[in-house]
C-alpha cells in the first residue's frame, strides 16, 4: 500500500540552499533576482535578461517577460513531488525513477533538465522570435536559429493562425 505524504524540502529551497553547487554545474549560471510572495525570480548569466526563471515550492518556469510583465511561457521545468512510503520520491507527472531523497530528485528532474534546456536552445546562432495579437491578449514565442525562423516565417508561408500574429521582436539568446 501507497501512502503519499507532504513534501519536507519545496523546489525553491532546494534552489535557494544549493545555489553555488547548481551553478557550478550549469553553462549560463542563475543569478539570483527578486523574491516576492512565495516565489524566487533568476536571469541566467550571459543570456538575454528577458527570460527568467520564475521557482515558487513546487513550480519552475522560463518566461518571456517584457520590463515587470510576463508575456510567455516558454519552459516547465515543474516538479509534482510524490513520496511512497518504504520505495521514496519520484516526480507524479511523469512517473519518473524513484530515488531516496527529494535533492536527488530535484537534482536529476530540475538540474538535468534544465541543464539539457540551456544545451538545446542557450547558443550563439539562436534568437528568441516573439509575436503577439495587436489587442496584447496572445502571445508566441519560439527559440531556433534565425535562418529557420526566417524560413518558418516566410509571407508565402504564413497560414495558419498564430504565425500571422504581429512580429513583436526577435533577439539573441547569448551576449
Amino acid at each position: 500500500m501507497s501512502i503519499f505524504l507532504l513534501r519536507n524540502v519545496s523546489l525553491q529551497s532546494f534552489l535557494v540552499s544549493n545555489l553555488d553547487k547548481i551553478n557550478k554545474e550549469l553553462k549560463f549560471p542563475l543569478v539570483k533576482g527578486k523574491t516576492r510572495k512565495g516565489h524566487s525570480e533568476y536571469t541566467f548569466e550571459g543570456i538575454n535578461d528577458r527570460l527568467s526563471l520564475f521557482v515558487s515550492k513546487n513550480e519552475a518556469d522560463i518566461w518571456y517577460s517584457s520590463g515587470e510583465e510576463r508575456k510567455d511561457l516558454l519552459f516547465d521545468l515543474s516538479i509534482d513531488t510524490k513520496y511512497t512510503s518504504g520505495k521514496g520520491y519520484y516526480c507524479g507527472e511523469c512517473k519518473s525513477p524513484v530515488y531516496k531523497s527529494e535533492f536527488q530528485l530535484y537534482i536529476s528532474h530540475f538540474l538535468e533538465d534544465l541543464q539539457k534546456l540551456q544545451a538545446k536552445y542557450f547558443k550563439p546562432n539562436y534568437y528568441l522570435f516573439f509575436k503577439g495579437s495587436k489587442s496584447g491578449g496572445f502571445f508566441y514565442t519560439q527559440i531556433r536559429k534565425l535562418v529557420d525562423l526566417k524560413k518558418l516565417y516566410s509571407e508565402n508561408r504564413l497560414e495558419n493562425p498564430r504565425e500571422r500574429m504581429d512580429l513583436i521582436a526577435i533577439e539573441k539568446i547569448t551576449f
